[in-house]
């Protein structure tokens, strides 16, 4: 196979290490596939399968959580997190999120659905270009919990 995670002689001596931890230490190792480990790596392994929750386990937890919350928010930070509970917390409770949030699909939404001239397009298009990666950015900070 030539499709691991890892060149092959990193995984050797990651399965010599494994062989012989020192007992101070835990090995966590994160991959989308275990195809792409060595089975001798896998079989010193204790395998957990982490899988997004569905939407419905999502409301409900949010739901039981957050009982006062309207359900329309609670439907909004459900769908948006993608089956990541923490991801659905900060949407549903960080109002500053929302807003910012809420702005960024606004103009969106208001881009899409004009009809301006081209020109008048190509400049909202370099506008948006400019600006889109600081508030894709501080929605990336958002969502990743820096607070800074």
């Amino acid at each position: 196979r030539e499709d691991y995670f890892l060149p092959l002689f990193a995984l050797k001596n990651l399965l010599k290490v494994l062989e012989e931890p020192p007992e101070y230490v835990t090995f966590i190792i994160l991959v989308t596939k275990t195809s792409r480990l060595l089975d001798t790596v896998l079989s010193r392994s204790c395998v957990l399968n982490l899988h997004p929750v569905t939407k419905e386990e999502t409301v409900n937890y949010l739901k039981n959580t957050f009982s006062d919350a309207p359900i329309s928010d609670i439907n909004f930070s459900a769908n948006f997190s993608q089956g990541i509970i923490g991801k659905a917390v900060k949407v549903l409770t960080d109002e500053e999120y929302k807003s910012l949030f809420f702005d960024i699909s606004r103009f969106m939404t208001d881009l899409l659905k004009s009809k301006k001239p081209p020109e008048q397009t190509k400049q909202t298009k370099n506008y948006l270009h400019f600006h889109s990666k600081n508030l894709f950015s501080l929605l990336q900070q958002y969502e990743t919990g820096n607070q800074d």
